[in-house]
């Protein structure tokens, strides 16, 4: 009887296993079936719904089988669902072809992407002699946050304007991953990095909905910035950029950066989005990738949003298909593969930048499509509140702040050298990068290497998905003897990967593993002493050190309060003496010069 109540629940837990937590809704439009085809959920459901995880698969499998010649639906890998991500594969006719990644869903509630890839996908497949993919690899995600895009609600995002039923924000641990990319918590991170490095991509978008102020546009999209590029892609990324911005007011569509203000409102400024490897675009930029993100207005209606990434990836694509334009890209990535071998833009011993601030000088001026704004009182707590009137569309030029100045640098090593013990925090993490070899030591040895002294930084008091990151990182470098085992990891660098294991490992780096709290152990005091053992040890000491011992005299006669804390003055001389512990806030990565 044991034995089959015990099948019983196994059965019941093994049959409700990944299943979503729902907010209520009704979705009374008409479901999608594969009779349907090729029309896609999204316009079947009379543009009011997004498709599901379940309807996206079986529209793409239906485009797979209708053109198998030309495209293919695969898997990246598992995700934190228990459910594989899907990737719709359009083949291009190059046998070097420029690869572009297309990331859809990441936060579900911000679905068009979904929706406007299925549509642009078929145009392109379904258009007699289209070059679109003569010389370019289409990778389209369906849905990469697939934890999320099954917890459907229609409650979470209260400020945005449809579809009736939408995805939600957190993965299934919760996590919003696009802040996962360097921490890696997420199987999500591991199947996108394993598939990233594999197919070394050279574009990466990332489609989302905005947050924030009201305005005429219903898209907005930025580049990463060029600052922290290597030095080859900078004037391509700007001038693809300024280059899809004409050709989509060409289009009609009517576009400015992504819309971040100095303060309130838009007349306030515009501050360019600084994304660091927490974040997709910021992560795919650390392997020499250009990252783009597309961010559609929340309050314009859900098919306007659909329409207006569809319209981003037809202007892309007909960039992308440009002769001119693949004649630059092909020359770019043959300086890329120079730089990396015969003729490198980095060696060991020069210096790459790991901190930006934003530049107090302006970048320029943009003539801002926006709307008159005011303020009246609040119907909820009396006080006065924000808001635009969409009755009175304006036209002002506002200052935009785009130019971030390298306030930090670290000096590249030939090789970084982590404790055996970090093989599954760190190791693991770096093993998985594109371009980046570790090898164990195969003897106990001891080299003089550099390494890092924490002298400060602040820690955040709440936790910031599942971590509480340190920041104002500031550390002192010195060289010393350090003892090293077998078994201890080497991880040379080179031109490829030195940009992603600089702004990883030197802890002064915002999204560095040390920031992510990997290293945290260093931090802690393991031993200590017993006062009434010590106090007997720490006089005679003290006595074969007059230099020391005239320096606490001192200190206590210029201090008589702390002076009569006698558990400090113990740990004072506890620290001085042969008994600290010099592994204490130094953090275990050496780099070897």
């Amino acid at each position: 009887m044991m034995k089959k109540l015990i099948s019983a629940v196994l059965a019941l837990t093994v049959a409700g296993f990944g299943q979503a937590q729902h907010w209520s809704y009704n979705e009374s439009a008409a479901d999608w079936d594969p009779s349907d085809f090729p029309q896609t959920p999204y316009e079947v459901s009379g543009q009011v719904h997004t498709a599901t995880v379940d309807q996206a698969r079986e529209w793409y499998q239906a485009m797979a089988r209708e053109y198998p010649d030309r495209c293919e639906l695969v898997e990246m890998g598992p995700s934190d669902a228990a459910l594989p991500i899907q990737v719709f594969v359009i083949a291009s006719r190059s046998s070097d072809p420029v690869k572009v990644l297309v990331n859809n869903a990441i936060h579900p509630g911000e679905p068009e992407g979904v929706d406007a890839c299925m549509l642009w996908v078929r145009d392109v497949l379904l258009a007699e002699g289209s070059t679109a993919c003569n010389q370019v690899e289409y990778h389209i995600v369906l849905h990469y946050n697939v934890g999320g895009a099954l917890n459907r609600n229609s409650q979470s995002r209260a400020n945005q304007a449809g579809p009736e039923v939408y995805g939600f924000r957190g993965n299934s641990q919760n996590l919003d991953l696009n802040r996962d990319f360097i921490k890696m918590d997420s199987r999500n991170a591991e199947s996108f990095e394993r598939y990233f490095s594999r197919y070394q991509f050279d574009y990466f978008i990332d489609n989302h909905t905005s947050n924030g102020a009201d305005y005429q546009y219903a898209l907005t999209f930025f580049f990463t910035h060029a600052d922290k590029l290597h030095p080859a892609l900078k004037d391509h990324s700007l001038g693809l950029e300024t280059a899809l911005r004409q050709d989509l007011f060409l289009d009609g569509w009517i576009n400015a950066p992504y819309v971040q203000t100095r303060d309130h409102t838009p007349e306030s400024g515009l501050v360019g989005f600084f994304e660091t490897g927490r974040y997709a675009t910021g992560y795919t930029a650390l392997h020499h990738c250009i990252g783009i993100c597309v961010e559609t207005h929340m309050l314009k209606p859900f098919p306007q949003r659909v329409e207006a990434t569809q319209a981003f990836l037809e202007a892309f694509s007909k960039r992308m298909a440009n002769e001119s334009m693949l004649s630059e890209i092909q020359a770019l990535q043959l300086s890329l593969r120079k730089s990396f071998s015969s003729d490198p833009w980095v060696q060991a011993g020069d210096y790459l930048p790991i901190r930006f601030e934003l530049s107090s000088v302006p970048s320029g001026t943009i003539d801002f499509y926006g709307f008159q704004h005011g303020y009246r009182s609040s119907a909820v707590h009396g006080q006065d509140r924000l808001f635009y009137d969409r009755n009175k569309p304006q036209t002002f030029p506002v200052l935009y702040w785009n130019h971030y100045v390298a306030v930090d640098s670290a000096r590249v090593p030939r090789a970084y050298i982590l404790p055996r013990g970090y093989s599954r925090e760190v190791l693991q993490r770096i093993g998985r990068q594109r371009g980046v070899s570790i090898v164990g030591l195969t003897i106990d040895t001891t080299m003089e290497l550099t390494v890092s002294q924490l002298l400060s930084m602040k820690t955040s008091q709440q936790p910031y998905e599942g971590h509480y990151l340190h920041s104002q990182i500031q550390t002192v470098e010195y060289p010393r003897q350090v003892r090293l085992q077998r078994g201890d990891m080497i991880i040379k660098v080179t031109p490829e990967n030195a940009l992603f294991l600089v702004n990883v490992l030197e802890p002064r780096a915002p999204d560095s593993y040390f920031a992510w709290n990997f290293f945290d152990a260093c931090l802690q005091q393991k031993e200590w002493f017993s006062d009434y053992v010590f106090e007997d040890m720490a006089a005679e000491w003290l006595e074969t050190q007059p230099l020391v011992k005239e320096e606490l005299q001192a200190k206590m006669k210029a201090d008589p309060e702390w002076a009569k804390n006698a558990g400090a003055v113990l740990a004072w001389v506890y620290q001085k003496g042969p008994w600290s512990e010099p592994s204490v806030n130094e953090i275990p990565v050496y780099r070897l010069y």
